[in-house]
């Protein structure tokens, strides 16, 4: 009638009846029991009005019994999971020892886990122990997460031998590590720096498996963007400075992927290096890896190239190298891909030495070393049709033109375009380029490109939203700072197809 689950573990139905009301589990290796999931297999089912109240006994140095209620089960609620983490240290004797489990002998070593069969209205007037330290599931992906591993495990209870399959079974089956194959195989993949969701959008291009653990980034619309196609569950508006090591320890990510600010090593800007502000949460994830027990397999960097010769740079390799890395770093621009749009990047791609030794490195650089496109897809195939009231919207201002010597000035059949920063829109030097388009009464005027063509020069899928409320500077601004989704696509093909040969 019962099956009790501790997560990674087979399911155990093994009881021990003591009267017709009352039955027990023994658990072994307790202080390893951290949570418990108790079901009715489905064979038989409770009275009607009647439920299970589950108790649980660790065991004592004295001898005294302390039985602790966690809660039940009933025909309407056929499974319940219980942390029992933090139960051990509030156990004290107890004389109210529940009817059945008197005398019940226990190991010094052995959890036990008792079921009475009670009717549901004095079940329902006990108070569980567990209510003063309630279950903590960060989000609802982690906790589909553990559901599937507990659903794994209990497939894995009915796995038999291939002997015994041939005999006995009709039907198809699944072998055993096929299903284990699926579930060790399937990288943890954490975005830190997540912006819009740029990594996520090029893990969804490459059309490799992975599973999403987390994203953490401090600014609202960019929140407010990633949420709006993305499932919010695993975005975190953080500042990373306030992330700890034990955090990301818990995540057991196999995969980083993180584009830190890029003003603090910009060759246009200060180059403040360290000493900017904006650079703290990246000083501080390299602080934290440091620190990792559970560090990841791989790790994704993009920046721009001044990135390479700074300060902040150099610490991270040295890190990376301290906790047994190979890294590398490639200088990536979509222009060599056949896109009309300049963005050159750096990447920096760091693969652990428990892996296939520098098989992810040596992927990466052969899509670096690959011959280069010589003609580019002209400007016109990415533009958007705009309606001539849609149009006057991203029309140049009047009073901007006279600075058109500081223009970067494309038409329609060029093949080449500037790269697009977080300015553009309100900047007009180095910002990126201003598109010459043809009106209704065949004058030519100069305009913006919409965020809509910008996107599709970096790699973006036309499924990508912007909420309503983000307006046009704002994208302009966010797109700025994103990443070239087709180009990172690449190189997490190139990555994480060594990662799946393992």
């Amino acid at each position: 009638m019962f099956g009790v689950l501790v997560p990674g573990r087979a399911v155990q139905t093994n009881l021990t009846q003591i009267d017709d009301t009352h039955c027990v589990f023994s658990l072994d290796d307790a202080e390893h029991v951290n949570h418990i999931i108790v079901l009715l297999t489905g064979q038989v089912a409770f009275p009607q009005g009647y439920g299970g109240a589950v108790y649980l006994c660790y065991p004592s140095s004295d001898g005294q019994q302390a039985w602790l209620y966690l809660g039940y089960v009933s025909n309407e609620k056929p499974s319940a999971i219980f942390r029992v983490t933090k139960l051990k240290s509030m156990i004290v004797p107890q004389t109210n020892v529940p009817g059945g489990f008197v005398g019940f002998n226990k190991s010094s070593t052995v959890v036990q886990l008792g079921i009475s069969v009670e009717p549901l209205t004095s079940i329902t007037s006990l108070t569980p122990v567990g209510d003063l330290d309630p279950p903590i599931m960060d989000n609802f992906v982690q906790f589909t997460q553990n559901m599937l591993q507990s659903f794994f495990n209990y497939a894995l209870s009915f796995s038999a031998s291939k002997v015994d399959i041939v005999n006995k079974a009709e039907g198809p089956y699944v072998p055993v590590n096929v299903v284990q194959g699926w579930n060790e195989q399937t990288p943890r993949i954490l975005e830190l720096f997540a912006g819009i969701g740029g990594f996520r959008l090029a893990l969804q291009c490459s059309k490799v498996k992975y599973i999403p653990v987390g994203a953490y980034d401090i600014d609202e619309t960019c929140n407010s963007t990633y949420v709006a196609n993305f499932d919010g569950d695993i975005f975190r508006r953080r500042n990373i400075c306030s992330v700890t090591w034990n955090e990301l320890d818990q995540l057991q990510s196999d995969f980083w992927m993180l584009s830190p600010p890029c003003q603090p090593f910009m060759l246009s800007g200060n180059r403040r290096d360290v000493n900017d502000s904006r650079a703290k949460p990246f000083i501080h994830i390299v602080e934290v890896l440091m620190k990792m027990q559970s560090f990841p397999k791989y790790i994704l960097l993009e920046n721009v190239p001044g990135f390479i010769s700074s300060v902040a740079c150099m610490n991270l390799t040295e890190t990376l190298e301290m906790k047994g890395y190979h890294s590398k770093i490639f200088i990536l621009d979509p222009y060599d891909f056949g896109i009309p749009n300049h963005r050159k990047r750096a990447y920096l791609i760091a693969e652990h030495k428990s892996v296939d030794d520098l098989a992810a490195i040596d992927a990466c650089e052969q899509l670096s070393n690959c011959q280069k496109v010589v003609c580019s897809k002209p400007i016109s195939e990415f533009l958007c049709t705009l309606e001539e009231t849609e149009l006057q919207k991203y029309l140049v201002p009047d009073r901007l033109l006279i600075h058109k010597e500081c223009m970067d000035i494309v038409c329609r059949d060029d093949t080449s375009s500037n790269c697009f920063t977080k300015g553009y829109g309100r900047y007009i030097k180095g910002t990126g380029s201003i598109l010459k388009c043809k009106m209704q009464d065949g004058t030519e005027k100069l305009r913006f490109f919409t965020p809509i063509e910008i996107q599709r020069l970096m790699g973006f899928p036309e499924t990508f939203v912007f909420p309503e409320k983000i307006s046009i500077r704002q994208r302009y601004q966010l797109l700025g700072s994103s990443v070239n989704v087709f180009i990172v696509s690449k190189l997490i093909q190139a990555i994480l197809n060594t990662f799946n040969r393992q």
